[in-house]
């Protein structure tokens, strides 16, 4: 369960924010138009609720030696400090990624019959899981 002051850090803006350089890197579009999407996409607050459960596994396996008021404490100090957030390096996992940004993409209204297709698979909804947890591990990452 995430913790509802983690998942408070994690305004839709912040989450586009954060998120933004790993869509455009990943889609091969600005990061401004990237950005955008992700904005659109987070008005589903179900997503922006996997995202930050999937940040909150990443951070708190992270932190383990911490207790969890530890590291809602490290992550509240962190989380809106002045940063450039990055892409992260392409790994084996592509098909994850690509499941967590056809996700990204329905919730901006930008996928199709195959996006939605894909994802309601079963072997889809675990690549997606997938994707998320890469996705969580990358904004830990990015945290610190």
């Amino acid at each position: 369960m995430t913790p509802l002051g983690f998942r408070a850090l994690f305004t839709r803006q912040r989450l586009a924010e954060i998120v933004a350089p790993t869509y455009a890197s990943m889609r091969f579009v600005d990061v401004n138009e990237a950005y955008g999407r992700m904005e659109e996409a987070l008005q589903n607050s179900e997503l922006c609720d996997r995202i930050a459960k999937a940040t909150w596994l990443a951070y708190r396996g992270a932190h383990e030696e911490l207790s969890d008021d530890k590291v809602l404490e490290r992550a509240r100090k962190r989380v809106f400090r002045k940063k450039r957030f990055v892409a992260p390096k392409r790994s084996g996992e592509e098909g994850a990624w690509a499941a967590v940004l056809v996700r990204i993409d329905i919730g901006a209204g930008l996928a199709g019959g195959e996006g939605f297709e894909l994802l309601a698979t079963e072997e889809g909804r675990a690549l997606e899981e997938r994707g998320l947890a890469k996705l969580g591990e990358h904004i830990a990452k990015q945290i610190g």
